[in-house]
């Protein structure tokens, strides 16, 4: 991504999350295997040309977002970096088979 880089980490989904999955027909399973049904949340620390020395933080938690990272304004990410595409990449979350994919 040109000069900028992301640096990403994959944490446990909130406790809110895991409670909403349990009552969402899972109630007969118990919390360790609602856990693991649960999407694990998606922390991306985005580090720009422009701002190096003070990353953005962004968390992504649900199924069901998509997130697009470029450096138009349109994106949810926007990174300030001349060497990027207006719409460079996009994360989501693939139920399939369970993961964050790029």
């Amino acid at each position: 991504m040109g000069e900028s880089y992301i640096v990403t980490n994959l944490c446990s989904p909130e406790p809110e999350i895991v409670q909403e999955y349990a009552l969402n027909g899972n109630s007969g399973a118990n919390q360790t295997d609602v856990s693991s049904l649960a999407p694990p949340k998606l922390k991306l620390r985005v580090f720009s040309v422009s701002r190096s020395d003070q990353p953005d933080l962004f968390c992504c938690q649900f199924e069901e977002q998509e997130v697009v990272i470029g450096r138009s304004p349109n994106c949810d990410i926007r990174v300030d970096d001349e060497l990027l595409s207006k719409m460079q990449a996009s994360i989501s979350f693939d139920l399939a088979s369970r993961e964050w994919v790029l």
